[in-house]
């Protein structure tokens, strides 16, 4: 078999979940709005630890006015590669969390994950999914409890040569067997993916005791050269008058060097938000954001994040 070149890029398809996952990562990801310390560590047997320490907004009051309050979690993650299994465990000052992903069952490409959450008083989540991977095409069924709702969803997405589709839809399951569930949305999406851009597509609908009401939705992720990326999302609500029906985010992220970056983002909300990130030394990296609005009155955040990996 002839070998690939390697200046040629290999197309996987993408899970639903991850269509537009580039544009949407460069457009949110590394903009704190809290003061944040993280602390990662790791031991000689394989598992890592993460200890996290911020300040944020809590519930707003009787006032609406949100407090500040302190927040802190610690993670602990065991990988046992060779065995296909991966476990996570978390606990916060509101939550217990816990996730087991199994990667090497029946066949490869077949994985199952498993999480949940809890807090002192009641279970608040339950997940569960079988995910398979091929090469031209891939699904995931999953159930999920969450809130006290019941809910399957089956997402499936084909491609080849960069195009893929995919569906996904979600059913409530019924609190009586007696009576039937109901369809509670269901989605479309297409893209095309290459070395420098990915674009992608949606419908989506969401079904309630008010009928079918539908959103459209788009992505753009464009690499200019290895330093220079922008990207935008688009979305439309028909059921709202247009200028609050539509909402239109762009964005770009220029690097240095390997060690620094800058971000910025702009949408038709009036929110702008620049973000700088700086990588202090092999251990320490440093991130600073803020957001203010140029079309309503509300207060600006500034955030501040700082990473030590030892």
């Amino acid at each position: 078999m002839a070998k690939i070149p390697e200046s040629t890029p290999v197309f996987a398809v993408p899970l639903f979940k991850d269509f537009g996952k580039s544009a949407t990562d460069l457009l949110t990801k590394d903009f704190p709005s809290t003061q944040k310390f993280e602390l990662n560590t790791s031991s000689e047997n394989g598992l890592k630890f993460q200890t996290i320490v911020e300040q944020k907004k809590g519930k707003a009051g009787s006032d609406s006015v949100a407090p500040l309050v302190m927040f802190g979690s610690f993670q602990t993650k065991l990988d046992l590669t060779d065995y296909g299994v991966a476990f996570t465990g978390t606990l916060d000052t509101e939550l217990l969390r816990w996730e087991v992903v199994l990667s090497k069952l029946v066949k490869p490409g077949i994985k199952s994950t498993f999480k949940g959450s809890t807090s002192t008083e009641v279970i608040k989540e339950v997940y569960g999914d079988v995910e398979y991977k091929g090469k031209y095409g891939n699904f995931v069924f999953d159930f999920n409890l969450k809130d006290d709702i019941p809910r399957l969803e089956l997402a499936s997405v084909v491609g080849q040569n960069g195009f893929s589709i995919g569906a996904k839809g979600s059913y409530i399951l019924p609190d009586d067997p007696k009576k039937g569930g109901n369809l509670d949305a269901i989605s479309v999406t297409g893209g095309y993916s290459s070395k420098s851009f990915d674009f992608t597509g949606s419908f989506n609908g969401k079904f309630d005791k008010h009928g079918f009401k539908p959103t459209l939705g788009s992505t753009l992720h464009y690499k200019h050269n290895a330093d220079t990326t922008f990207a935008t999302s688009a979305s439309w609500d028909p059921s709202k008058a247009l200028n609050e029906g539509v909402s239109v985010t762009v964005g770009g992220q220029y690097n240095f060097d390997s060690q620094t970056s800058v971000k910025g983002k702009a949408s038709t909300s009036g929110a702008i938000g620049v973000a700088y990130k700086q990588k202090l030394n092999k251990n320490v990296t440093l991130q600073l954001a803020t957001e203010v609005n140029a079309i309503k009155t509300q207060p600006h955040t500034l955030g501040l994040s700082i990473s030590f990996t030892p």
